[in-house]
């Protein structure tokens, strides 16, 4: 399972002309017989910054006549001044998941870096498992940089924001994150939150 990652950096004033290109590109991607699931964010650090996930099963994506056709027109209709700088493309493979894909609205990335064998995974197993315990917690899932074997992130995918930050400052959760700092020899983790704004298909594994 292939993630395709893309950060945009919408130029002020035409986020919702952004808003809906991405969605309609997402519908049209859902007719590939490659195509998992897509999911559309809004960063809550700044106004300007979206983020989408592309899941497929494989990197030999093939589409139509009709979907290239499609596709065509909606680059040649991107307005100019879209962007205030080019979108960065990062390739992960999905390597856990649990849980039910859409109707989330709240992501929780945490950016990793560790080794294969670290004991960090094991730690990620025992939170995989608290968080399925959680209200309002819909879906896990760990994925591992194709450039670089020590570089994962975990998105978690919740009901609401208000749950996802009762569930980490917990004192349980400290202690949890004290743990994997320690175990997290490449790089402290660190978190960043968005908006769910849309959901297609599903990332459960194959």
């Amino acid at each position: 399972m292939f993630l395709f990652q893309e950060t945009y950096y919408v130029t002020p004033g035409l986020q919702p002309v952004i808003d809906s290109r991405v969605r309609s590109l997402h519908a049209n991607h859902s007719e590939s017989p490659q195509f998992l699931a897509t999911d559309w964010m809004k960063y809550l650090g700044d106004a300007t910054t979206y983020l989408a996930f592309r899941l497929w099963s494989s990197r030999d994506v093939t589409y139509s006549v009709a979907q290239r056709e499609w596709m065509a027109e909606y680059n040649r209709s991107r307005p100019a001044d879209a962007f205030m700088q080019p979108p960065d493309i990062e390739y992960f493979e999905q390597i856990s998941q649990s849980g039910t894909s859409g109707d989330a609205r709240f992501l929780a990335c945490c950016d990793l870096r560790f080794g294969t064998n670290s004991p960090a995974m094991a730690l990620e197993h025992d939170l995989r498992g608290e968080l399925s315990q959680s209200p309002c917690f819909r879906e896990y899932r760990l994925y591992r940089s194709m450039g670089g074997e020590n570089r994962f992130f975990r998105a978690e995918f919740w009901d609401s924001q208000d749950n996802a930050t009762s569930f980490w400052r917990s004192p349980d959760r400290r202690d949890f994150m004290a743990r994997l700092a320690a175990a997290s020899t490449r790089g402290a983790p660190s978190f960043r939150h968005y908006e769910v704004l849309d959901q297609l298909g599903s990332a459960a594994q194959r």
